[in-house]
C-alpha cells in the first residue's frame, strides 16, 4: 500500500507516494541531498539551482552506470565461475561412473 512521505530537497518540501518503507525513503533523501552538497560546494556559489539540479542528475546517473557494469562484470564472473565448477563436477561423475561399471 503506497504511504505519502514528504521529504525536504533545496529547501522545498516535497510529497511523494511509494511502497517504500521509511529508512529507504530517508536514505534516498539524504543521498539525494549530499550529492546537492558535494556538487554545491564544486561550483561557482551562483549557478541557479535547477543547474546544480541537472548536475545532480548526471552524477546520480553516472554513479548507477558504473554500478549497473559492475554488477554486469559480476555476473559474468560469476557464471563462468559457475559453468567450471560443473564441468568438474561432471568430469568427476563421469570418471566415478566408469570405475563403477569396471
Amino acid at each position: 500500500m503506497k504511504k505519502t512521505f514528504k521529504i525536504e530537497i533545496l529547501g522545498r518540501e516535497y510529497f511523494l507516494k511509494s511502497d517504500e518503507n521509511d529508512e529507504v525513503i530517508e536514505q534516498i533523501k539524504n543521498y539525494i541531498n549530499g550529492k546537492i552538497k558535494e556538487i554545491s560546494d564544486n561550483v561557482n556559489k551562483n549557478i541557479a539551482s535547477t543547474n546544480v539540479l541537472v548536475l545532480v542528475a548526471l552524477n546520480i546517473a553516472s554513479d548507477f552506470i558504473k554500478e549497473k557494469n559492475k554488477t554486469e562484470l559480476q555476473k559474468k564472473f560469476i557464471l563462468n565461475k559457475s559453468k567450471k565448477a560443473i564441468e568438474t563436477i561432471d568430469q568427476i561423475l563421469m570418471k566415478e561412473n566408469i570405475s563403477h561399471v569396471s
